[in-house]
């Protein structure tokens, strides 16, 4: 992820003998500084994705190709949380009965949200929660994705860039931002260390 477009959450902790409580994706904070895009805001792809149209992801077995197959066989069936898990599940072969104890484990790491998903970034597919926060793909030369991105009451949110902004400081090197979160949504308030 580049520096200047690093979303970040950081998963709250569990009580004792409970699960882990559920992290919803990122959402980005708008100007107006209330809490973030609605459940039906669009995430569009990346402003510097080069995909004219959708493509399907062709590697086997990459986060991008199965988030693409789960996404497109089952639309709004995923919220981003059991999306990101799913596709950690099958890439690790994680057993039926092993699940709740492995998403445990994976959500007491911080995940990054779906801004950063090889499908915004890379493939042309943009996103879409409803409002009980499923996620749907859609293909950005379809006529649906230009209505979502073009809706005067909704707040596109764009996914992370692939490359570093120009100006932006390399990985490692001092950004003037330590002990800050670098979400740009604002929505984490663990900061991220530097």
């Amino acid at each position: 992820m580049d520096a200047g477009s690093r979303c970040c959450r950081s998963p709250p902790a569990a009580a004792p003998g409970l699960p882990a409580p559920r992290v919803e994706a990122c959402r980005a904070r708008p100007v107006d500084g209330t809490q973030g895009a609605g459940p039906h805001d669009p995430l569009a792809v990346s402003p510097d994705c080069t995909a004219s149209k959708g493509e399907v992801p062709s590697k086997a077995v990459s986060i991008a190709q199965l988030q693409h197959q789960l996404l497109t066989a089952q639309p709004y069936h995923f919220t981003s949380d059991d999306l990101l898990f799913e596709v950690h599940a099958i890439r690790h072969a994680v057993a039926p009965e092993d699940r709740g104890q492995a998403r445990t484990a994976f959500f007491s790491k911080p995940q990054a949200c779906l801004r950063a998903s090889p499908l915004v970034k890379q493939f042309g597919w943009g996103l879409h929660h409803d409002a009980e926060s499923k996620v749907a793909a859609y293909d950005v030369a379809t006529e649906a994705y230009r209505e979502l991105i073009t809706r005067k009451n909704l707040k596109i949110v764009a996914g992370m860039r692939n490359h570093r902004a120009a100006g932006l400081p390399r990985q490692g090197e001092p950004s003037g931002r330590e002990g800050t979160d670098s979400c740009p949504a604002g929505d984490s308030s663990t900061p991220r260390p530097g």
